[in-house]
This record gives structure tokens, C-alpha cells and sequence, in this order.
């Protein structure tokens, strides 16, 4: 019985030393990521939002500078930014790539992926799609395209 409990309290103890020692590892961890983050925020170089995660755990989550200069308002982590087209050239390389791969092509119709997609959309092609920043050429055969004449 005693070997019982001071087995049970060995392996207590050697769970909180690692934890301890993997806290003090990510609190290390998490200090250097500030020192770098503040290298490039310090004078507004940077402001914006930063979130480093290791699996499950973030090891840094934190706003920098200011959401609006004009009302005072601070960035946090749940900060919400208007990314508008920058993620453009991130889906046109992604959809080249899964060309290159051979899971889709180009002159596909993006309906071919979109079971939902409304019949008007039939004929727009992931081609048509990226070669206008809106996303489609305007012209009148889109136009038709897009309205089913």
C-alpha cells in the first residue's frame, strides 16, 4: 500500500515538473515572439493583429497599434480587417495549382464544384473568374452569361 501511494505521488510530481518545464518552454517561447513582434511595431512600423499557435496551444494572440486612428480604438485578437481582394492572388495560384495537379481545369465551369451554384453560373468558367479584379470580365456576353439570355 505505501509503495501504491508513493508511486502515485512520484508520477503526480513528475507530471507537474513536466508541465512546469514545458510552461516555462512556451513562456520562453512566447517572450521572444513579443521581442521579434516589437521590433516591428514599435513607432506604428506594424499595426495589426498577430496569432502564433503550436498545435492547440497559441502561443502568442495579440493586437498591436490601432484598429482606427481617427476614433482611438486599439487592434486585439478579435479584431475584424477588411482583407478586400488580397486573398485574389492566393485562390488564382491555388486553383492553378490544383490545374497542375490534374483535379481541375481551367475552362472548367466552377458550377462542375458547386452543386448549389445557380443555374445562371452554368457557363462561367474558373478561367472567366480570374482575368478581371472583379472576379469576371464585364462585357455584354457576361452579362448574358450571367442573366441565362
Amino acid at each position: 500500500m505505501k509503495i501504491k501511494i508513493l508511486l502515485t505521488v512520484g508520477i503526480f510530481v513528475s507530471a507537474v515538473a513536466v508541465s512546469t518545464a514545458q510552461n516555462a518552454n512556451s513562456a520562453a517561447i512566447t517572450d521572444r515572439l513579443q521581442t521579434v513582434v516589437k521590433s516591428y511595431t514599435s513607432g506604428n512600423g506594424f499595426m495589426g493583429t498577430v496569432l502564433v499557435a503550436d498545435g492547440d496551444q497559441n502561443l502568442l494572440d495579440q493586437g498591436y497599434g490601432m484598429a482606427s486612428l481617427e476614433w482611438s480604438i486599439p487592434n486585439d485578437p478579435d479584431t475584424k480587417f477588411r482583407v478586400c481582394s488580397l486573398t485574389k492572388q492566393f485562390t488564382a495560384t491555388l486553383v492553378l495549382l490544383l490545374e497542375q495537379d490534374g483535379k481541375l481545369h481551367i475552362d472548367d465551369p466552377v458550377s462542375k464544384y458547386m452543386s448549389d451554384a445557380p443555374a445562371r453560373w452554368e457557363k462561367i468558367t474558373f478561367g472567366n473568374c480570374s482575368i478581371t479584379p472583379q472576379g469576371f470580365p464585364i462585357s455584354s456576353m457576361t452579362k448574358n452569361l450571367m442573366h441565362g439570355a
